[in-house]
């Protein structure tokens, strides 16, 4: 198993203007990997439907439209996770990461 900690990522994340863009980019990214998953679904496309959903394809189509975004929009030059670190399936290592429990208030009786 892969240790989180070792990943590489691309110091560009650390800068105040990616920090302030990101949430919306990666909620823009979501919709056109969701947009073209529903374009298949759509076409009926069943055999490439499957063949996505067993790849590594959801981590590194998000990242593919998230780079484009920060590019044509915003004139960043980013590289994702799946750029510096070839070779690591992230949708694997994210099924392997254990969910985090909410932490539930504590009540009195």
């Amino acid at each position: 198993m892969i240790d989180l900690e070792n990943i590489k990522r691309d110091p560009i994340e650390e800068t105040e203007r990616f920090k302030a863009l990101e949430l919306d980019v990666n909620i823009r990214a979501r919709d056109k990997v969701v947009e073209f998953i529903q374009w298949i679904y759509d076409f009926h496309l069943q055999d490439e439907m499957a063949g996505l959903l067993e790849t590594n394809y959801g981590y590194d189509r998000f990242c593919f439209e998230k780079k484009k975004i920060l590019w044509e929009r915003y004139g960043i030059e980013w590289k994702s996770p799946v750029d510096l670190n070839p070779g690591v399936d992230f949708d694997r290592l994210a099924a392997e990461c254990p969910e985090e429990e909410e932490e539930k208030p504590n009540e009195e009786e």
